[in-house]
């Protein structure tokens, strides 16, 4: 298996006119093309600066980012965003669905912020959508499916573009014990040799779901 992550002596500093906050301290990490990986920790341990580090939101203080063989750092904003509309998914906590747009139409948003100007045929996204069991909701707007939905529709987002990471922060944080059951066996059914999954969790229980568990505490890597 080969790695499609490399952090070497990865940091993360904030800084303000009086406090300086290490958020991540020398984090080296490399997870295989592949893996379902949990990061799990306590709130304000750094497991979601990591995330966003991972999903190209954020840049690192310091250390080395290799993603699919190229170093992060040598790309401009430009060649970073690109990366992340073709290659990752990312599916937050708040799902960050457009309320005005249908389940289908959030479905397809990923393909509207590609300068290729590629159409993507309407029965690729309507299968994407059947994927997550959703096809009897396509035409419905986000306030009107519950929070275990919106979930599903964040997730069909995500795999639409057929990416090679998909990243997760705090999947469960918000749902019934059912529903977070329902989501965990989703992501066991849609494991792919050719996608990482990561998910980023306090979640014991989600954690312990996937193939790989690390634990992060005080910016600090184990596992």
């Amino acid at each position: 298996m080969s790695d499609l992550i490399d952090l070497a002596g990865v940091t993360k500093v904030y800084r303000t006119q009086f406090v300086e906050t290490h958020a991540l301290r020398g984090v080296d990490v490399k997870i295989g093309r592949g893996e379902y990986v949990s990061i799990a920790g306590v709130s304000g341990s750094g497991k979601s600066t990591l995330l966003y580090i991972l999903g190209l939101l954020s840049a690192p203080s310091s250390g080395q980012y290799l993603f699919d063989g190229q170093n992060m750092a040598e790309l401009s904003i430009d060649e970073r965003a690109r990366i992340r509309n073709r290659k990752i998914g990312f599916v937050f906590q708040n799902y960050n669905l457009i309320d005005e747009l249908t389940v289908l139409e959030n479905v397809r948003l990923p393909f509207k912020y590609r300068s290729d100007g590629k159409q993507v045929p309407h029965d690729y996204i309507d299968n994407c959508i059947a994927r997550l069991g959703l096809a009897h909701r396509a035409s419905h707007y986000p306030r009107e499916l519950s929070g275990g939905q919106q979930q599903r529709v964040a997730i069909a987002r995500a795999l639409a573009t057929n990416p090679l990471m998909l990243l997760l922060d705090e999947p469960t944080g918000s749902l019934d014990s059912q529903t977070r059951d329902e989501l965990l066996n989703l992501l066991d059914e849609i494991l792919s040799p050719t996608m990482t999954i990561i998910n980023v969790t306090h979640d014991e229980t989600c954690a312990t779901r996937s193939r790989r568990s690390l634990h992060m505490t005080d910016g600090q890597l184990a596992g």
